[in-house]
């Protein structure tokens, strides 16, 4: 049984062996809301009935879609025909998913192959990705200004579509955490009558699905024990050269939040600038003095402890043996005339925002040392603190899957590419 929608099921849809321009506006306007089209931005009849011949010229004229946001039409067929339809549930109004062969030819990004976006819905997607082009925004706030960025937006391109008489096809290569949020998203905002067909192309993008460039770029980056050890904490151009193509665990929450502009900061990422201030210096003064009262507090509760410095630790998945942790210290400077305890009347203090940027860093220093544990360590000129902060494994989980989808979905790139150009530039 066929419960696809035509003319004859929908009044109002068909042209009648009529010409569009032999419509009115408001006939226009119905005829286009059947084919799912707002026509928001159309305001006149000659855009109206444009509109209406880019669909029968293109056989998009065909794909209906039950105006009703019950569904009606769609029920009404169905209960005419005597049988169940296999794309609605009687007892519910959402469309279930099912199951659809998807074409093996015809695919292609080229814009007759796609619905019709109109021109609010642009604006509504450029606005929404943070790329709204309005008249403060933009010295040329035009329409084709706004299509263009709209078309030129990174996400689009790995999109193709193919179509024929009964649906659109979409495919795009995306993590399985991307296809669970994508069907989510259609189920929430699909149109009446929509059908969200599903067909599994593959497992996860992760490192397994790199080009052999990429594979050789990821290569490059293995380090054994005995280079690593090497890789002390006095910036040496080697100690420079291994981080510039590796997240710190500095940078884990800035990345893990970042979705626009990937280029751009894939730079600052590699060659970040040099900074310093009076925070700094202040933090870099006393830290070895925070460290000789932590060790004095805690070695004074007949609990030894040892305290090194580490230089470039590198992510090696595998769980350190021995009694291990973690020393993080702060020396503030804007605190450091009261004590610990009253620094954290400040919303805004380290202590009180552990949860936040710092916990990412915490959290993701615990998981590549193999430490279980992190003593946050806060040094004033009245006293110290020590705050004990456990691993967190569901945490850092999640952490990790925002940074490798980052990694090999956006950094990758142009980390490859930088070093691949640095090689070539080197006679390598």
């Amino acid at each position: 049984m066929d419960d696809r929608l035509t003319e004859y099921d929908i009044p109002g849809s068909s042209l009648s062996d009529r010409r569009p321009s032999e419509l009115k506006n408001h006939e226009l306007r119905f005829w286009l809301k059947y084919r799912n089209d707002s026509a928001k931005g159309l305001r006149t009849k000659a855009q109206l009935v444009k509109r209406v011949e880019e669909y029968i010229s293109q056989g998009k004229d065909s794909f209906l879609v039950d105006p009703d946001p019950n569904l009606l039409c769609t029920k009404r067929k169905v209960s005419k025909q005597g049988a169940s339809c296999s794309g609605v549930d009687s007892s519910s109004d959402v469309p279930i998913k099912l199951k659809v062969k998807f074409p093996q030819a015809g695919w292609g990004s080229r814009l007759d192959k796609m619905l019709l976006f109109t021109k609010a819905e642009m604006n509504k997607y450029n606005e929404n990705s943070g790329k709204w082009l309005g008249s403060s925004h933009h010295s040329v706030p035009t329409s084709w200004k706004k299509g263009k960025t709209f078309l030129e937006d990174e996400y689009l391109k790995n999109i193709e579509c193919t179509s024929d008489k009964k649906h659109f096809y979409f495919r795009i290569k995306v993590q399985k955490i991307w296809s669970t949020m994508l069907t989510k998203i259609l189920k929430k905002h699909a149109p009446a009558g929509f059908k969200l067909g599903t067909e599994k192309a593959g497992g996860e993008s992760d490192e397994h699905d790199l080009s052999n460039e990429k594979k050789d770029f990821v290569r490059k980056l293995q380090l054994d024990e005995d280079d690593i050890n090497e890789l002390d904490p006095a910036k040496s151009e080697k100690w420079k050269s291994e981080r510039r193509y590796r997240f710190t665990s500095c940078k884990f929450h800035i990345i893990s939040h970042r979705q626009r502009n990937h280029e751009t900061f894939a730079k600052s990422l590699m060659h970040p600038k040099s900074f310093t201030s009076r925070h700094t210096s202040h933090g870099i003064k006393y830290e070895s003095e925070a460290i000789s009262a932590y060790a004095k507090q805690i070695n004074s509760r007949s609990m030894p402890v040892q305290v090194f410095k580490s230089g470039l630790v590198v992510y090696k998945k595998k769980s350190c043996t021995k009694p291990f942790g973690l020393l993080e210290v702060k020396c503030p400077e804007t605190k450091f005339l009261v004590t610990p305890l009253e620094a954290c009347s400040d919303s805004n203090f380290c202590c009180e925002n552990i949860d936040g940027k710092c916990k990412l860093k915490v959290q993701g220093q615990m998981e590549i040392t193999g430490a279980e544990w992190c003593d946050f360590v806060v040094l004033t000129k009245k006293g110290m603190s020590v705050e004990k902060i456990a691993f967190n494994r569901h945490y850092w989980s999640d952490l990790e899957r925002k940074l490798l989808l980052y990694y090999y979905g956006h950094f990758i790139d142009f980390a490859a590419a930088e070093m691949l150009l640095r090689h070539n530039t080197a006679g390598l």
